[in-house]
């Protein structure tokens, strides 16, 4: 799930008490309280396209917390929580949903935090520490999903900037800027990762193949 995508935007309004569920997360919301006093904030259903069974019932909860609270094994999840779904579907007369064939849904668990946190790793500006340091010392700061790789000229650069405390200085600024885009709090007990490289390693490597 991509900080970008509906159901993520939609949690994010429902923390803020600025928007509710559709009727029927909202019907599930209060299923799953009930069941196993777990507080879910959002869902979807989603199409995974290219996987064998590519249904899926994404659904968001408030904190890793509630999902520890909830069903563990597939099955589990399938008889527990998509039976109701569906049944909950039928009641309300949600016609849009004769578009997905819902014969086998899967469950799928995430977390607000997590996608939160990958959000503010997706917001840093690393063109501003870049103005900042200087690309005479930085080749570029890239980001592999939720941390980022500040990449030096050269190897020996590596060392010499950790030993210099260049280094440090630019993990403060990224923290810094993480600790602003924080509006929920994900970062009081993590922080972003920053990694350091070389360029000369990058290129050597054959580019983004290296970092898979």
């Amino acid at each position: 799930m991509r900080p970008k995508e509906a159901v993520y935007l939609t949690a994010k309004l429902i923390k803020r008490s600025q928007a509710e569920p559709s009727p029927e997360f909202k019907a599930l919301r209060d299923h799953i309280e009930s069941e196993w006093g777990a507080f879910l904030l959002n869902g979807d259903v989603f199409e995974k396209k290219h996987s064998r069974n590519p249904m899926r019932l994404r659904l968001v909860f408030d904190t890793v917390q509630d999902i520890e609270l909830m069903p563990k094994l597939w099955d589990q999840r399938m008889e527990l929580i998509s039976v109701p779904f569906k049944s909950m579907i039928a009641n309300l007369q949600l016609k849009h949903y004769d578009l997905y064939d819902l014969s086998h849904l899967e469950v799928d668990y995430h977390d607000f935090a997590d996608v939160a946190f990958q959000e503010v790793v997706d917001g840093i500006d690393t063109g501003q520490i870049l103005r900042t340091i200087g690309t005479g010392k930085i080749s570029s700061i890239q980001k592999f999903w939720n941390y980022l790789t500040v990449f030096y000229q050269e190897n020996e650069d590596v060392e010499r900037y950790q030993a210099s405390g260049l280094t440090d200085a630019i993990n403060q600024q990224v923290q810094a800027q993480g600790r602003i885009l924080d509006e929920f709090g994900v970062l009081y007990n993590r922080e972003i990762q920053v990694r350091f490289d070389s360029k000369a390693n990058f290129d050597r490597a054959g580019g983004y193949n290296y970092y898979r």
